[in-house]
Protein backbone atom coordinates (compact mmCIF):
# COMPACT_ATOMS: atom_id res chain seq x y z
CA UNK A 1 0.00 0.00 0.00
CA UNK A 2 1.39 3.17 -0.93
CA UNK A 3 1.69 6.18 1.73
CA UNK A 4 0.29 9.70 -0.16
CA UNK A 5 1.75 11.42 2.80
CA UNK A 6 1.23 14.72 1.25
CA UNK A 7 -2.70 14.25 1.55
CA UNK A 8 -2.16 12.52 5.30
CA UNK A 9 -0.47 15.38 6.95
CA UNK A 10 -3.21 17.88 5.47
CA UNK A 11 -5.72 16.23 7.44
CA UNK A 12 -3.08 15.39 9.54
CA UNK A 13 -2.07 19.20 10.45
CA UNK A 14 -6.42 19.89 10.93
CA UNK A 15 -6.51 17.21 13.44
CA UNK A 16 -3.38 18.28 14.76
CA UNK A 17 -4.79 21.44 15.17
CA UNK A 18 -8.41 20.85 16.78
CA UNK A 19 -6.72 18.37 19.57
CA UNK A 20 -4.00 20.85 21.39
CA UNK A 21 -4.19 21.05 24.51
CA UNK A 22 -4.13 25.59 25.19
CA UNK A 23 -2.99 24.35 28.26
CA UNK A 24 0.51 23.43 26.84
CA UNK A 25 0.21 27.28 24.62
CA UNK A 26 3.25 28.33 25.98
CA UNK A 27 5.48 25.66 24.62
CA UNK A 28 4.24 25.92 21.30
CA UNK A 29 4.64 22.03 20.35
CA UNK A 30 2.67 19.98 19.13
CA UNK A 31 3.28 16.39 19.09
CA UNK A 32 2.64 13.62 16.52
CA UNK A 33 2.75 10.13 16.86
CA UNK A 34 3.80 7.43 14.16
CA UNK A 35 3.43 3.73 15.00
CA UNK A 36 5.14 1.18 12.48
CA UNK A 37 6.93 -2.29 12.83
CA UNK A 38 10.33 -1.08 12.68
CA UNK A 39 11.09 -4.56 13.07
CA UNK A 40 11.36 -8.14 11.34
CA UNK A 41 10.20 -8.81 8.02
CA UNK A 42 8.31 -5.25 7.81
CA UNK A 43 11.31 -2.89 8.75
CA UNK A 44 11.72 -1.42 5.20
CA UNK A 45 8.34 -0.36 4.98
CA UNK A 46 8.49 0.82 8.53
CA UNK A 47 11.45 2.96 8.10
CA UNK A 48 9.73 4.70 4.80
CA UNK A 49 6.64 5.27 6.66
CA UNK A 50 8.64 7.54 9.52
CA UNK A 51 11.06 9.06 7.20
CA UNK A 52 8.17 10.48 5.78
CA UNK A 53 6.30 11.53 8.55
CA UNK A 54 9.75 13.37 9.34
CA UNK A 55 10.11 14.89 5.95
CA UNK A 56 6.61 16.17 6.25
CA UNK A 57 6.70 17.35 9.21
CA UNK A 58 9.74 19.18 8.50
CA UNK A 59 7.91 20.66 5.13
CA UNK A 60 5.61 21.96 8.02
CA UNK A 61 7.23 23.57 10.12
CA UNK A 62 9.34 25.07 7.24
CA UNK A 63 6.52 26.67 6.58
CA UNK A 64 5.49 28.23 9.88
CA UNK A 65 4.05 25.50 11.33
CA UNK A 66 0.41 25.25 12.44
CA UNK A 67 -1.34 27.91 14.06
CA UNK A 68 1.84 28.90 15.81
CA UNK A 69 2.32 25.51 16.75
CA UNK A 70 6.27 23.50 15.43
CA UNK A 71 4.89 19.96 14.90
CA UNK A 72 7.42 16.86 16.33
CA UNK A 73 7.24 13.19 15.41
CA UNK A 74 7.87 10.54 18.33
CA UNK A 75 7.36 6.94 17.12
CA UNK A 76 6.26 4.05 18.81
CA UNK A 77 8.35 0.67 17.70
CA UNK A 78 5.27 -2.29 17.27
CA UNK A 79 8.24 -4.85 16.48
CA UNK A 80 6.62 -7.91 15.14
CA UNK A 81 3.44 -6.96 14.92
CA UNK A 82 2.26 -8.87 17.97
CA UNK A 83 -0.41 -7.48 20.26
CA UNK A 84 1.65 -6.83 23.33
CA UNK A 85 4.20 -5.21 20.88
CA UNK A 86 1.42 -2.89 19.68
CA UNK A 87 -0.42 -2.28 22.61
CA UNK A 88 2.94 -1.43 23.96
CA UNK A 89 3.63 0.68 21.47
CA UNK A 90 -0.22 2.81 21.79
CA UNK A 91 0.06 2.60 25.00
CA UNK A 92 4.10 4.58 25.58
CA UNK A 93 2.49 7.11 22.78
CA UNK A 94 -0.82 7.49 24.48
CA UNK A 95 0.60 7.98 27.74
CA UNK A 96 2.42 11.29 27.08
CA UNK A 97 0.29 14.30 27.60
CA UNK A 98 1.70 16.70 24.75
CA UNK A 99 0.70 13.63 21.92
CA UNK A 100 -2.18 15.24 19.94
CA UNK A 101 -2.69 12.71 17.22
CA UNK A 102 -1.17 9.40 15.74
CA UNK A 103 -0.89 8.41 12.17
CA UNK A 104 0.36 5.13 10.44
CA UNK A 105 0.89 3.00 7.35
CA UNK A 106 0.02 0.14 9.61
CA UNK A 107 1.10 -0.70 12.60
CA UNK A 108 0.02 -4.69 12.33
CA UNK A 109 -2.36 -6.88 9.97
CA UNK A 110 -5.91 -6.56 12.17
CA UNK A 111 -6.11 -3.17 13.14
CA UNK A 112 -7.15 -3.96 16.13
CA UNK A 113 -5.63 -0.69 18.00
CA UNK A 114 -8.57 1.07 16.13
CA UNK A 115 -10.08 0.10 19.76
CA UNK A 116 -7.14 1.04 21.90
CA UNK A 117 -7.18 4.92 20.15
CA UNK A 118 -10.51 5.11 20.40
CA UNK A 119 -10.90 4.45 24.16
CA UNK A 120 -8.30 7.41 24.57
CA UNK A 121 -10.03 9.27 22.67
CA UNK A 122 -7.04 9.76 20.27
CA UNK A 123 -7.30 11.26 16.91
CA UNK A 124 -5.71 8.41 14.68
CA UNK A 125 -5.12 8.31 10.90
CA UNK A 126 -4.35 5.01 9.02
CA UNK A 127 -3.55 3.75 5.67
CA UNK A 128 -4.48 -0.18 6.36
CA UNK A 129 -6.09 -3.09 5.78
CA UNK A 130 -9.91 -0.93 4.61
CA UNK A 131 -11.85 -4.82 5.11
CA UNK A 132 -10.02 -4.72 8.68
CA UNK A 133 -10.79 -1.41 9.59
CA UNK A 134 -14.09 -2.13 8.22
CA UNK A 135 -15.05 -5.13 10.41
CA UNK A 136 -13.73 -3.21 13.58
CA UNK A 137 -15.99 0.07 12.95
CA UNK A 138 -19.00 -0.66 10.98
CA UNK A 139 -20.99 -1.98 13.67
CA UNK A 140 -20.62 0.74 16.40
CA UNK A 141 -19.65 3.84 14.21
CA UNK A 142 -20.13 6.36 16.90
CA UNK A 143 -17.46 4.61 19.03
CA UNK A 144 -14.73 6.29 16.56
CA UNK A 145 -15.15 9.69 16.37
CA UNK A 146 -11.69 9.97 16.35
CA UNK A 147 -10.60 7.40 13.45
CA UNK A 148 -9.99 8.26 10.10
CA UNK A 149 -9.72 5.68 7.30
CA UNK A 150 -7.36 7.34 4.60
CA UNK A 151 -6.98 4.88 2.01
CA UNK A 152 -10.04 3.97 -0.54
CA UNK A 153 -11.20 0.38 0.06
CA UNK A 154 -9.03 -2.46 -1.40
CA UNK A 155 -12.72 -4.27 -2.40
CA UNK A 156 -11.18 -4.47 -6.22
CA UNK A 157 -7.73 -6.30 -5.32
CA UNK A 158 -10.32 -9.02 -5.46
CA UNK A 159 -12.04 -8.51 -8.39
CA UNK A 160 -10.11 -6.13 -10.66
CA UNK A 161 -7.71 -9.35 -11.71
CA UNK A 162 -10.97 -11.10 -13.77
CA UNK A 163 -11.52 -8.25 -16.50
CA UNK A 164 -7.84 -7.45 -16.74
CA UNK A 165 -7.15 -11.27 -18.31
CA UNK A 166 -10.46 -10.75 -19.95
CA UNK A 167 -8.93 -7.91 -21.71
CA UNK A 168 -5.68 -9.35 -22.40
CA UNK A 169 -6.71 -12.55 -23.60
CA UNK A 170 -8.53 -10.83 -26.23
CA UNK A 171 -5.95 -8.65 -27.38
CA UNK A 172 -3.77 -11.89 -27.81
CA UNK A 173 -1.54 -10.47 -25.22
CA UNK A 174 -2.45 -13.52 -22.64
CA UNK A 175 -3.15 -16.90 -23.96
CA UNK A 176 -4.65 -18.91 -21.38
CA UNK A 177 -3.93 -22.80 -21.56
CA UNK A 178 -7.02 -23.80 -19.00
CA UNK A 179 -9.24 -21.60 -16.75
CA UNK A 180 -7.25 -22.51 -13.80
CA UNK A 181 -5.70 -20.37 -11.08
CA UNK A 182 -3.49 -21.36 -8.36
CA UNK A 183 -3.30 -18.43 -5.26
CA UNK A 184 -1.08 -17.76 -3.23
CA UNK A 185 -1.18 -15.62 0.56
CA UNK A 186 0.95 -14.42 3.36
CA UNK A 187 -0.93 -15.55 6.16
CA UNK A 188 -2.13 -12.39 7.98
CA UNK A 189 -5.75 -11.09 7.75
CA UNK A 190 -4.95 -8.51 5.06
CA UNK A 191 -3.22 -10.86 2.46
CA UNK A 192 -6.14 -14.00 3.39
CA UNK A 193 -9.19 -11.35 2.42
CA UNK A 194 -7.55 -10.52 -0.34
CA UNK A 195 -6.61 -13.92 -1.22
CA UNK A 196 -10.99 -15.23 -0.37
CA UNK A 197 -12.04 -12.53 -2.53
CA UNK A 198 -10.11 -13.28 -5.35
CA UNK A 199 -10.96 -16.82 -5.01
CA UNK A 200 -14.80 -15.92 -4.98
CA UNK A 201 -14.00 -13.61 -8.26
CA UNK A 202 -12.15 -16.53 -10.07
CA UNK A 203 -15.02 -18.84 -9.10
CA UNK A 204 -17.87 -17.09 -10.32
CA UNK A 205 -15.67 -16.42 -13.55
CA UNK A 206 -15.91 -20.10 -14.06
CA UNK A 207 -12.16 -21.09 -12.93
CA UNK A 208 -11.08 -23.57 -11.01
CA UNK A 209 -9.37 -22.13 -7.95
CA UNK A 210 -6.54 -25.12 -7.73
CA UNK A 211 -4.53 -23.93 -4.08
CA UNK A 212 -4.73 -21.44 -1.89
CA UNK A 213 -2.18 -21.78 -0.46
CA UNK A 214 -1.10 -19.45 2.96
CA UNK A 215 2.99 -18.97 3.11
CA UNK A 216 4.71 -17.70 6.06
CA UNK A 217 5.53 -13.91 6.60
CA UNK A 218 9.30 -13.50 5.90
CA UNK A 219 11.91 -13.99 2.99
CA UNK A 220 11.50 -17.20 1.19
CA UNK A 221 14.54 -17.75 -0.49
CA UNK A 222 13.93 -21.55 -2.09
CA UNK A 223 10.73 -21.61 -3.95
CA UNK A 224 11.30 -24.61 -5.81
CA UNK A 225 8.76 -27.26 -3.94
CA UNK A 226 6.17 -24.78 -3.76
CA UNK A 227 6.38 -24.22 -7.71
CA UNK A 228 6.66 -27.49 -8.06
CA UNK A 229 2.79 -28.48 -6.19
CA UNK A 230 1.88 -25.62 -8.34
CA UNK A 231 2.90 -27.02 -11.81
CA UNK A 232 1.19 -30.27 -10.65
CA UNK A 233 -1.61 -28.85 -10.88
CA UNK A 234 -1.42 -26.92 -14.43
CA UNK A 235 -3.35 -24.09 -13.65
CA UNK A 236 -3.19 -21.56 -16.53
CA UNK A 237 -2.40 -18.31 -14.34
CA UNK A 238 -0.76 -17.84 -10.67
CA UNK A 239 -1.97 -15.20 -8.74
CA UNK A 240 0.25 -14.62 -5.55
CA UNK A 241 -0.23 -11.66 -2.80
CA UNK A 242 2.09 -9.86 -0.49
CA UNK A 243 1.11 -8.33 3.04
CA UNK A 244 2.64 -4.97 1.67
CA UNK A 245 0.76 -5.07 -1.90
CA UNK A 246 3.15 -2.50 -3.60
CA UNK A 247 6.70 -3.88 -4.48
CA UNK A 248 7.33 -5.32 -7.15
CA UNK A 249 9.59 -8.58 -6.87
CA UNK A 250 10.93 -11.60 -8.86
CA UNK A 251 11.11 -15.46 -8.72
CA UNK A 252 14.67 -15.09 -7.90
CA UNK A 253 15.31 -19.26 -8.16
CA UNK A 254 16.72 -19.56 -12.03
CA UNK A 255 15.58 -23.24 -11.72
CA UNK A 256 11.81 -22.13 -11.28
CA UNK A 257 12.02 -19.34 -13.64
CA UNK A 258 13.29 -21.57 -16.40
CA UNK A 259 10.83 -24.12 -15.52
CA UNK A 260 8.25 -22.06 -15.63
CA UNK A 261 8.91 -21.01 -18.96
CA UNK A 262 9.48 -24.77 -20.17
CA UNK A 263 6.16 -25.16 -18.88
CA UNK A 264 4.40 -22.08 -19.94
CA UNK A 265 2.81 -21.27 -17.42
CA UNK A 266 1.80 -17.36 -17.02
CA UNK A 267 2.53 -16.07 -13.46
CA UNK A 268 -0.13 -13.32 -13.20
CA UNK A 269 1.64 -11.72 -10.33
CA UNK A 270 4.96 -12.69 -8.69
CA UNK A 271 5.30 -10.57 -5.62
CA UNK A 272 5.14 -11.63 -1.99
CA UNK A 273 6.93 -10.18 1.31
CA UNK A 274 9.32 -13.42 1.49
CA UNK A 275 10.95 -12.33 -1.57
CA UNK A 276 14.87 -11.11 -0.84
CA UNK A 277 15.10 -7.38 -0.62
CA UNK A 278 17.81 -7.34 -3.48
CA UNK A 279 15.02 -9.21 -5.96
CA UNK A 280 12.59 -6.49 -4.77
CA UNK A 281 14.00 -3.85 -5.03
CA UNK A 282 14.96 -4.75 -8.96
CA UNK A 283 11.54 -4.63 -9.68
CA UNK A 284 12.09 -7.28 -12.57
CA UNK A 285 9.69 -10.35 -13.23
CA UNK A 286 7.07 -10.92 -14.98
CA UNK A 287 3.93 -8.72 -13.83
CA UNK A 288 0.61 -7.18 -14.83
Amino acid sequence: MTVKFSSLWVSLAFAGLIATNLAHAAEKISKIGVIAPLAGGSAADASEMVDGAKLAVDEINAAGGVAGYKLQVVVGDTQNMSVESVTSAVQRLTNDPDLNAVVTGYADYSNFEIELMAEQDMPYLLYASTDSTRAIIAPHPDKFPTVWSLNASYDAYKTAMIPVLHSLEKSGKLKLQNKKVALISTDNPYSKSIMNGLKKSFEEDGWTVTSADLLPTGEISDWRTFFVKVRQRQPGSRHQYRPEGRQRGKVSDPVSRAADQQSGLYPVCTAHSGIPKADRREGNGRHL
